[in-house]
């Protein structure tokens, strides 16, 4: 694969600006804040697209690092690049978020244009994912050194003996990976099986609490039934009660009736005596004589004769003055009797009818009395003595009270045992479909803990036969990475070990040491000699492109030369894009 243009529209620092390319080794010399990284970057968004981040963090955020600094519009470009022989354009353009990107591939030949922003591209032209890019053909300014990605073991992997043939392991980690992540998050809760084990609990506490309220309600219409049966003993002996207590008041009243029966007869009696007093009383009462009484007439005659006998005296012995007092008194006794007789009479006559209308009316209390002795003694008439025993009388109303008073206990707690019913016939519901549904729920999480584990098993076992191709591929590996450290020291080591995470020890001396061992200049040398290696590995004969930004900037003018001795082997076969502030390595080269 070859870059043959760069067209960067709009990109970070860079606007408008247009590099083409050639096979072997392409130099891009600018002074610092041009925008090299910047260019390594946009190559690598026009395969792989940015990195999308809710981030705030410009590290973190590649849209928001990359926006073009003087426009808020769409950004992007286009890589003009060879692969098998065919000539291809990538176009991109980048928005304010991923919904908003387009991605056309326009294949020369054919003269067709594709949407490609849904596809992964760059894995397909390069085999390796976008961070996997970044470590291994993209060295960044002081970060020579590789560090392990699955995707290098894949493409490894496929790269043995008949790759066709090889599982994909990563890929297939990768839809393990996913698949037991759906059943049970690696970090914190969640997956089916979470998911499914809360169902089960939930309907195990369910259940639980439907047989509680069952059991409940078993004693719940338990309670009721035993009130039930005791609160229809109790009205059947509340309706004898009264019927005994209507028995005892009947008697009662007889008795009562019985001695008011006596009581009446001698009040009868007693009113007849006094009617008869009365009526006695009321026929001696006589009205006052309207004629003078005897008595009355011979003392007035008397008197009346002995004042005219004295006037006639008076006059004969010729005492006319004093017979004319005599004859005056006379008179005036005659007129004096008459007054007196007259007011007694009327005054007679005043009281008679006082004492006629209060006898009468006195004899009309007594006949009202009497007759309502009488009527009295009609209705117990017919009332015969009897007893009457006020105790068993007491005995029983308190008895009945005392059942009504149960009776009414029983009723409340009727009440509240139905309303406590209605409650728990909600919590019960249907225990038989909760079995059902726990059943299920067991069911399924069984099954489930058997896909994972399952899965897990499986990741195990791949992650082991990973292991073995990563020995596999590890030999052809380490002789790539000798033969390159080799030249690049001038023979100065015999010996090299390369571990599975890209880890490498050197022999020299007839002693192997780890590059811990070694100065910073050799340790980087020896980085890019593996990377370099792990690219022959990777790609054999037909390696992509290579860009280097600047990776060299911390190695002496020895170490440099040999590096730039490296990338002269490589050139040939690889193109490389080299960024660089200086004409160092361009001088080496040339």
């Amino acid at each position: 694969m070859k870059i043959r243009e760069i067209y960067v529209k709009s990109f970070g620092c860079l606007s408008d600006f247009k590099k083409e390319f050639h096979d072997g080794f392409n130099a891009v010399t600018e002074n610092n804040g041009f925008g090299k990284t910047t260019l390594a970057t946009f190559v690598k968004a026009m395969f792989y697209s940015l990195g999308y981040s809710r981030s705030s963090a410009l590290e973190e955020n590649e849209l928001k690092r990359f926006r073009p600094w003087n426009s808020t519009e769409k950004f992007g470009g286009s890589v003009t690049f060879e692969h098998d022989g065919k000539l291809y354009r990538i176009e991109r353009t980048f928005g304010a978020t991923q919904k908003d990107e387009t991605a056309f591939l326009v294949d020369f030949e054919k003269n067709k244009k594709t949407d490609v922003s849904k596809s992964d591209l760059g894995k397909r032209l390069f085999g390796i994912d976008a961070a996997a890019f970044e470590r291994c053909l993209y060295l960044p300014q002081k970060q020579i050194e590789i560090k392990s990605n699955d995707s290098f073991v894949e493409k490894l992997s496929n790269l043995l003996d008949n790759a066709e043939d090889n599982n994909n392991f990563s890929a297939a980690t990768a839809r393990l990976r996913e698949f037991s992540k759906k059943l049970r998050l690696e970090r914190g809760s969640g997956g089916l099986l979470f998911e499914t084990e809360q169902k089960k609990r939930q309907l195990e506490a369910q259940l639980c609490r439907q047989q509680e309220a069952q059991r409940k309600l078993d004693e719940n219409r338990r309670q009721t039934l035993d009130a039930l049966r005791a609160a229809e003993k109790g009205s059947a002996r509340l309706k004898a009660l009264d019927a005994q207590l209507k028995s005892l008041e009947k008697q009662r009243q007889n008795a009562q009736a019985a001695g008011l029966k006596q009581i009446v007869l001698q009040r009868q009696s007693e009113l007849e005596q006094k009617l008869d007093a009365l009526e006695a009383k009321q026929s001696e009462l006589k009205a006052p004589q309207k004629k003078p009484s005897k008595k009355f007439t011979l003392c007035a005659c008397a008197g009346a004769l002995v004042l005219a006998a004295l006037s006639v005296l008076f006059f004969c012995l010729n005492q006319a003055a004093a017979g004319g007092i005599f004859a005056a008194l006379l008179a005036a006794g005659a007129a004096a009797c008459f007054f007196v007789r007259k007011k007694r009479l009327k005054t007679l006559e005043e009281n008679f009818r006082t004492q006629s209308r209060a006898l009468e009316a006195e004899k009309q209390t007594v006949v009202g009395l009497l007759e309502k002795a009488r009527r009295e003694l009609t209705q117990c008439a017919a009332a015969d003595a009897c007893e009457f025993d006020e105790k068993i009388y007491g005995q029983t109303l308190a008895e009945r009270e005392k059942l009504a008073a149960e009776l009414s206990a029983r009723q409340a707690l009727l009440a509240q045992l139905k309303t406590e019913a209605e409650f728990l016939a909600r919590d019960t519901g249907d225990v038989a479909d909760t079995e059902n549904m726990l059943d299920n729920a067991t069911e399924r999480l069984e099954a489930l803990r058997k896909k994972y584990y399952t899965a897990q098993t499986t990741m195990r076992l791949l992650a082991q036969a990973k292991e073995k191709l990563t020995t596999a591929y590890a030999p052809k590996l380490r002789e790539n990475f000798l033969s390159l450290v080799s030249q690049a020291t001038d023979g100065a080591f015999s010996d090299a070990i390369v571990s599975a995470d890209f880890r490498t020890e050197l022999t020299a001396e007839g002693a192997t040491r780890e590059m811990g061992y070694f100065s910073k200049g050799t340790r980087e040398l020896s980085d890019f000699c593996l990377r370099l290696a792990l690219i022959k590995t990777m790609y054999g004969g037909n390696p992509p492109i290579l860009i280097l930004d600047d990776p060299f900037v911390n190695l002496d003018d020895g170490n440099f030369r040999r590096a730039v001795k490296l990338l002269k082997t490589a050139a040939p076969s690889c193109q490389i894009i080299y960024l660089s502030c200086t004409a160092r390595a361009t001088a080496q080269t040339i």
